[in-house]
Parts: C-alpha cells; sequence; structure tokens
C-alpha cells in the first residue's frame, strides 16, 4: 500500500513538471491552440444546427408568430392574419441561441404566470427545439411580469421574447405589410 502511495505522487510530481516545462516552453500557445474545447462545450455546432423555434405574441394570445421552422412570420390584421416568408439570418439566429443559453431558457416551466392581472393580457407562446427535444413555454400576464417585478428569470424570458419581437418589428420584411385594423379590448 505505500509503495502505491509514493507511486501515486511520484506520479503527480512528474505530470507537475511536465506541465511546467510545457507552460514555459516558446510551444505552449501552440499546444494551447491546438487542443479541442468544442467537446467541453454545450454550445457546440451540433446543438446550434439543431435550434429553431416559434415565438408567438400578442393580446387575445399568440396571433403574431415568427416561426424559423418554417421561415415564415404570421401578423395580426385584427381581423384575420398575414403569413410571409421571413428567414431569420444564421448571426441573429446565434445571438438569440446564445441569449437562450445565458438564459437559460431551456430550464424554465411550461407555464409562467404574472401575480398581478392586466388587461388586456399580452402573452407569449415560445416553441423551441433544443438538444433534438421540443419544449413549449407559455407565458401569460406579461404586462404583470414585466411592471410588477416579478422573479428574475421570469424577466429574462420576458428580455429575451421582446429581443425576438422588436427583431421582427425592425425587418423590412414586416415594415411592408399591412397595418392592423383594429385592437384588442
Amino acid at each position: 500500500m505505500k509503495n502505491m502511495i509514493k507511486r501515486f505522487f511520484l506520479a503527480i510530481i512528474i505530470l507537475g513538471f511536465v506541465l511546467c516545462i510545457a507552460a514555459c516552453s516558446d510551444n505552449s500557445e501552440e499546444l494551447f491552440d491546438s487542443f479541442d474545447f468544442s467537446a467541453c462545450s454545450d454550445n457546440n455546432e451540433e446543438l446550434f444546427d439543431g435550434f429553431d423555434f416559434s415565438l408567438g405574441f400578442g393580446y387575445g394570445g399568440g396571433k403574431n408568430c415568427i416561426d424559423t421552422y418554417n421561415g415564415t412570420f404570421t401578423k395580426d390584421l385584427i381581423p384575420g392574419t398575414k403569413t410571409i416568408e421571413l428567414i431569420v439570418p444564421e448571426d441573429k439566429m446565434r445571438e438569440i441561441y446564445e441569449l437562450f443559453l445565458d438564459y437559460k431558457i431551456y430550464d424554465l416551466p411550461q407555464n409562467i404566470r404574472g401575480e398581478n392581472r392586466v388587461m388586456p393580457d399580452f402573452t407569449y407562446i415560445f416553441t423551441y427545439t433544443y438538444k433534438k427535444s421540443t419544449k413549449t413555454i407559455v407565458c401569460e400576464n406579461v404586462d404583470s411580469i414585466r411592471y410588477f417585478g416579478e422573479k428574475g428569470e421570469q424577466k429574462n424570458f420576458i428580455s429575451f421574447a421582446d429581443m425576438i419581437r422588436d427583431y421582427v418589428f425592425n425587418t423590412e420584411e414586416y415594415e411592408n405589410m399591412p397595418p392592423a385594423n383594429g385592437g384588442y379590448l
């Protein structure tokens, strides 16, 4: 048993010595740069390539909907709807994906509800595919969460969904759509 312990400590000392020499050598940057860190990260290409979503939003339900599965956006014209092609560019999808990971949207419950009822009721319905699994989050009473200081994770979800919604509103495709004819009470 004492020999095993001595060998173990000797192996650690030798390993430490080798690492010290490698770190001090002229090739240390090459060693670091040549290591493939992607296997250590949840944020690799395979997961990003499988990430898609639809986000429905609005008063009276989620009749406005951006859908990256089908490359479309549907606008609530009150009455009626209009659907157009809207492809989210890869750089914007990556930005959305990064925020999705940063806010840990994948850990949120399927139902988020504000404590105070604000009328009319603004709703987000977020369906996403991540790690080959599809989940839907329904967030009701969004204005209650936004204005009455609900939990941080709820506010993070609203910031995330607002960012996607604002992106849609600022696209040329959206600006070329007809205006809504009415509103919700």
